[in-house]
This record gives C-alpha cells, sequence and structure tokens, in this order.
C-alpha cells in the first residue's frame, strides 16, 4: 500500500465484522476451535465489558499499517484478525478474543513483532521475576547458547556458548520468536525450568536450572578507581544518572582510563542510547534508523565529554552484546577514539517502535526500521573489536578485567601510531 495512504485507510470495523461471519461460518466448528498459542503478556481492556473489541482490533491494525518497517495490506490484516478471533473457542472472554485477533495480525509480519504489558504488570515482573541468567541466540534454524551471566544458575550447571537448545519443559524452540524463548525461560523465583540440549561431542543433554532474582551490578563503583569500570547490563534513565553523580565524586578525566562494560547487554531504549554516548561524545551523528520513508539521524546531544581525549577509553563486548549497547559500542570505537575489547557482537537486525495500545493496558512491539552504525555501515554486520579478548567463565577470574593494564598500554600505542 502507498506510504501517503495508510492513514486514511483505517480497518473498518464493519468490515471486520463481516470478516469474522464470513469465517465462523464457513468453519466446521463455527467459532469454536482450537485457540493459537498466546504470548506470555495477557491483555487488559481499559473499559471493561463496555468496550468495543473490534475498535480495540481495528486501532491495533492502523497501529501496524502506520508503525511497521514494510508496507502492509489492509485486506490482509483483516482477514488475519478475523482468522484469529475465529479461532478463539466460543465462551472465551473478550480480553482473548482481542488477544487472538492481534496475535494473529503479528503472524503475517516479518521480525519479532509482539505485544507486552500489562505496563504496571511488566514493571512488576523486571524487580519479582525469576531469571536464569543464560543468554540465547538464534544462528540460522537453531537456538544456541552465547554465553551466560556470572554468579547465576547457568553457570552453575556448567552451559557452555555453542550449545543448541532443543527444548524448553519439553517445549520445542525452533519455532519461538526471541520474546517468547525468553518469555518461556523465565518466571517466578524459586521454580525449576527443565531445558534440553544438543552438546557437541555429547550429544542429548538436560539441564534443569531454578529461577532466582539478579539485581544487575551497580552502574558506577562505590569509590573512587584508578580505570573505573562502568557496567551498562542494561541502558535505562538511571544509567545515565549513575554515571553523572559517580564523575561528581570521583571526576572521570582524572583517571589512568575509563571502562565501558557492554558484555551481555542488550541496551536500551534509542533516547537512552543517545544520553549515555553523549556523555562521552559532545558531537557527530551516533546512529541513523532507516524505515520504509526515510532516514532519522540520531546526534550526540552537544554535552562537554566527561573525559578528555587523552583519557584511554576502552569498550568491553561479547557474543551477547546486542542491539542498543552494539550502538553504544561502534559510537565511542568511531567517534571517541575508543578501543573495543572482546567478541564480534551479535548484529542489530530491527529496530522496534513500542506504541500504546489503544483501549487496552497494554503496548505493541513492532519492527519499524533497520539501523546504521555512526560511520553509516548497516549495524546488522555487528562491532568488530580492535582486540579479540574473552573471558574465560570456567575460571572465578575475569581475565579482561585482569589485563587492563595491558589493555591501557595498547591504547595508548595505537594512539601514537
Amino acid at each position: 500500500m502507498p506510504a501517503g495512504a495508510r492513514h486514511g485507510s483505517a480497518m473498518s470495523r464493519t468490515a471486520l465484522r463481516l470478516a469474522v461471519l464470513l469465517i465462523c461460518s464457513i468453519t466446521i466448528a463455527g467459532c469454536a476451535g482450537t485457540a493459537t498459542e498466546s504470548t506470555p503478556a495477557r491483555i487488559v481492556l481499559t473499559g471493561g465489558a463496555d468496550t468495543d473489541v473490534f475498535t480495540v482490533i481495528a486501532a491495533a491494525a492502523n497501529t501496524i499499517e502506520r508503525e511497521y518497517a514494510e508496507p502492509v495490506e489492509t485486506s490482509d490484516l483483516t482477514r488475519a484478525a478475523a482468522t484469529g478471533m475465529g479461532l478463539v473457542q466460543s465462551g472465551r472472554s473478550r480480553e482473548r478474543m482481542v488477544q487472538g485477533a492481534i496475535e494473529a495480525m503479528l503472524a503475517t509480519l516479518k521480525g519479532n513483532n509482539y505485544i507486552s504489558g500489562p505496563r504496571a504488570e511488566t514493571a512488576d515482573l523486571r524487580e519479582k521475576g525469576g531469571r536464569t541468567g543464560l543468554l540465547l541466540q538464534r544462528s540460522g534454524d537453531r537456538i544456541v547458547s552465547i554465553g551466560t551471566d556470572r554468579r547465576t544458575a547457568a553457570e552453575r550447571a556448567g552451559i557452555r556458548p555453542d550449545w543448541t537448545l532443543l527444548r524448553i519443559d519439553d517445549r520445542p524452540v525452533d519455532d519461538l520468536t526471541r520474546h517468547a524463548l525468553y518469555a518461556r525461560l523465565n518466571g517466578r523465583a524459586g521454580s525449576t525450568v527443565r531445558l534440553e540440549w544438543d552438546v557437541p561431542g555429547r550429544g542429548r543433554v538436560i539441564t534443569e536450572l531454578v529461577r532466582e532474582i539478579l539485581s544487575p551490578p551497580p552502574v558506577a563503583p562505590d569509590a573512587c578507581e584508578t580505570r573505573p569500570v562502568l557496567n551498562m547490563r542494561a541502558i535505562r534513565a538511571e544509567t545515565r544518572t549513575a554515571i553523572l553523580s559517580h564523575d561528581r565524586n570521583c571526576p572521570l578525566a582524572t583517571t589512568e582510563a575509563v571502562v565501558v562494560d557492554l558484555r551481555n547487554s542488550s541496551g536500551g531504549a534509542l533516547s537512552h542510547v543517545v544520553e549515555v554516548s553523549s556523555l562521552f561524545i559532545s558531537s557527530g551523528r551516533l546512529f541513523s534508523v532507516a524505515n520504509r520513508e526515510e532516514v532519522t539521524r540520531f546526534v550526540a546531544q552537544g554535552h562537554r565529554g566527561l573525559i578528555t581525549p587523552d583519557v584511554p577509553l576502552i569498550v568491553l563486548t561479547n557474543r551477547a552484546t546486542s542491539s542498543g549497547a552494539e550502538l553504544i559500542a561502534r559510537a565511542l570505537q568511531f567517534l571517541a577514539g575508543a578501543i573495543v575489547v572482546g567478541d564480534r557482537t551479535a548484529g542489530i537486525d530491527e529496530i522496534h517502535t513500542v506504541v500504546p495500545l489503544q483501549g487496552t493496558r497494554n503496548v505493541l512491539h513492532l519492527r519499524s526500521g533497520r539501523a546504521l552504525f555512526a560511520d553509516g555501515q548497516p549495524a546488522s554486520v555487528g562491532v568488530t573489536p580492535n582486540i579479540a579478548l574473552s573471558d574465560d567463565p570456567a575460571t572465578p577470574e575475569d581475565e579482561v578485567i585482569e589485563a587492563l593494564p595491558l589493555l591501557v598500554e595498547e591504547w595508548r600505542r595505537l594512539r601514537r601510531s
């Protein structure tokens, strides 16, 4: 559909009602059938029993047409929504009808698109949800481990990179999206998840992990250090605040070196990526996002950098560094003279837009474009380190942190050359 026609081609509630009636009339069981597997997030309607479910579904379709990275035909969404409602067993709630319709529409799209929320519920899960510390990535048609967080159930179980995950609690994982994969992996703290693996040289291996509440390490050290390590396991609004607070007490410009640890980090919202990058970069294009209509350039916010060019800046990455964390790593490498140490990063396949779902307390996550690094290269290629060096998960020491004195000397040597 032409871009200019999107806003004027809203899904008709009447057309959706007719499509539902048509599908119900031609299916053997009417509107009673096998319900499609839902995402872990449940739909919560703000208007309760007074909500017109067709209005909510139509609004979701219009949002998809407006925000999704590629053109979408209204008729395709209408048919998908009607089919999704038709597959919901009779007698199910209005919320389940809406969920079935929206999930069916999202299933017609490419990439990782999903519903999350309710928003208050999501925030609560971040605080109380049980995690395993396992890091996964899709590699072709396989789901593979790319490492574990330190001092977690996954690390204690001895799970290693390149193990292929086959099942979670006896459910095959081949067709799961990244969102659905982690939703099944995580759960109530104290509960157990059973994982089946294909391990090179060993065949089938079963591990059982007890989910636990994992607290991210503090962003900045409590005391002044010669080579402070800024832990950016997640990039949020408080990340920038914590760095500025540390800088007020222990000016980063007076240190021997500054280390930005992006290992196992998936970044965060683009606005927070810009805020954190701008602490070290005073000007220039940090990254760009290209969608079907335009390229949006995200530039540094013009603040004075916290460190001067003669202070070594070292960025740590690994295979689990992804998404917004990669944008920060490449921006610091290209614009701030940082050296990147670690593994090549995952590469960013898509950028998501998060949009409130009208008539509900939920939000839609839609693939809305692709990212370009600060130098204009596609972010899908990942960030290439200046120095390849990895931490050995089998040892208690962090070999990369132990090597910091040598890395500082290497930064200076590269700077002179």
